[in-house]
């Protein structure tokens, strides 16, 4: 089973790497991630899960690392969907398929992430008293923040105080709705797929108090 881009062992072998550079003065070096990512075959995660994890890692890891190497650009053959090797592509193959090179959504995510991201320098990860929240900041190159927001596991319910009174929400694959806050306090429903939320001064974002109240109310059904 495929570590998420969170799991403690993948962070510390990482991290280790960073301290070993420092060690022995060579941290002006680049650090590539050279191949970075995900199968989609049986036994181990989705095409959906896989497009998230993508755009997890990168979030969690794109201050750490000067360059991310996907691992692969297309599926090397439409052969058993169980051997974990053949399905890392972002695009299937061209042998016995409907649409030869389709893209999966892993492919569609990653094009997301570049038209959002490039140019953007990570600023933080936004403290939240619920682990499973993952609230990471960014500047962007125009001149707007954008948070990456989304739950390593299950669905939560939050709320954060952006101090703004809309913000633009990007779902994974680009879909983008102007949200309104109230008196800056945005209201998230997280699930494991990351959104974007882009916005102006998000910089003193912090964990709020929902805004909104769940009312139930005893209906008399009448005929």
């Amino acid at each position: 089973v495929a570590r998420m881009p969170e799991d403690p062992e993948s962070a510390a072998d990482i991290y280790d790497i960073v301290d070993l550079m420092e060690k022995y003065g060579v941290s002006d070096k680049e650090l590539v991630f050279s191949e970075y990512g995900y199968t989609s075959s049986v036994n181990y995660i989705s095409d959906e899960m896989q497009a998230n994890y993508i755009v997890r890692g990168a979030a969690l890891y794109q201050d750490v690392t000067d360059r991310i190497y996907w691992y692969n650009l297309q599926e090397k053959t439409t052969g058993s969907m169980s051997d974990a090797e053949l399905h890392f592509g972002m695009i299937i193959g061209w042998q016995d398929v409907d649409i030869p090179y389709e893209p999966k959504p892993s492919f569609l995510a990653f094009s997301n992430y570049n038209r959002l991201m490039t140019g953007s320098s990570k600023i933080k990860q936004i403290e939240h008293s619920n682990e499973n929240v993952q609230l990471h900041l960014f500047n962007n190159d125009k001149g707007s923040n954008t948070i990456i927001a989304y739950s390593k596991e299950g669905e939560v319910r939050t709320a954060i105080n952006v101090g703004t009174d809309k913000v633009t929400v990007s779902d994974l694959y680009g879909n983008e709705t102007i949200v309104k806050t109230r008196d800056g306090v945005l209201d998230l429903f997280l699930t494991v797929e990351p959104v974007y939320i882009i916005g102006s001064n998000l910089i003193n974002t912090t964990e709020a108090e929902s805004k909104f109240e769940i009312v139930q109310k005893e209906v008399n059904a009448t005929e």
